[in-house]
């Protein structure tokens, strides 16, 4: 009896797959789905995942990642259309609704990255304006003058002598 259940241990293990990304903020977000239907998932995430994209030193990810439902809208249908087919071939799949719902966390969870990455950045300016205040508090007046000599470098011999 034990060796049949140990028999069936890998096979019951590649049906789910479990994805699980972290980030800073105590949130953890998992998507468990039948293996049959890694193909459409892992397309979907790189379709949204793929984009050039140029930093404007603001916090406007989540805005960007937004966006990339709207540049993804085609490929999701197709891919969603895919996997309610392969999964109705499976006795392990999903319904069409929960189809839709694993594409909609999947949806969830890019938005939600972006926003993690505009609340570090918004994070980090604030820790910069802290530090300059604390500087600027700290910094004593008048003209300072430091004069730091590095190592190894010579100056010129100034025209009118030493």
């Amino acid at each position: 009896m034990l060796l049949t259940s140990l028999a069936f241990l890998p096979l019951s293990l590649q049906v789910l797959e479990d994805v699980v990304v972290k980030n800073d903020n105590p949130e953890t977000w998992v998507l468990e789905y039948p293996l049959r239907l890694k193909p459409y998932v892992s397309d979907y995430r790189a379709c949204l995942n793929r984009a050039n994209r140029t930093t404007t030193g603001k916090p406007d990810f989540e805005m960007w990642h937004r966006g990339d439902l709207k540049r993804c809208e085609k490929q999701r249908a197709k891919l969603v259309a895919q996997s309610k087919e392969a999964s109705s071939r499976s006795e392990e799949g999903l319904s069409a609704g929960e189809v839709e719902e694993l594409f909609r966390k999947i949806e969830t969870i890019h938005i939600a990255r972006g926003r993690d990455l505009d609340d570090q950045l918004k994070e980090r300016f604030a820790s910069a304006a802290a530090s300059t205040e604390q500087y600027e508090k700290k910094r004593p007046e008048g003209l300072i003058i430091e004069l730091v000599d590095a190592p190894g470098f010579n100056s010129p011999p100034h025209p009118h002598g030493p």
